[in-house]
C-alpha cells in the first residue's frame, strides 16, 4: 500500500480510482461500477488478499468484475 497507492496519490490528496479515472483516461477502462466489495485489514498480508481477488476474478472469469477495495478507493 505504502510503496503504490499512498506513493502516487499522496500530493493530490486523492484515491487511487479518482486518478485512475479523471488523470490517466488510459486506464479508465480499469474502473467501473463496483459488483464486489473488500476491506482490507491490516492484520492480514496484503499480498494475500490480492491473490484471493486475483482467484476471485479467475473464477468468474468472462464476467465483469469490479471491486470496491478500501485501500484504492479511499483516500489514503
Amino acid at each position: 500500500k505504502d510503496l503504490i497507492v499512498m506513493a502516487q496519490t499522496k500530493d493530490k490528496q486523492s484515491s487511487m480510482v479518482r486518478l485512475l479515472r479523471e488523470e490517466q483516461p488510459d486506464h479508465a477502462t480499469l474502473v467501473g461500477k463496483a459488483n464486489v466489495f473488500v476491506s482490507h485489514a491490516w492484520s492480514y498480508e496484503f499480498m494475500d488478499v490480492v491473490d484471493v481477488l486475483l482467484e476471485y476474478a479467475e473464477k468468474n472469469k468472462g464476467k465483469e468484475v469490479f471491486f470496491w477495495f478500501d485501500v484504492f478507493s479511499v483516500n489514503q
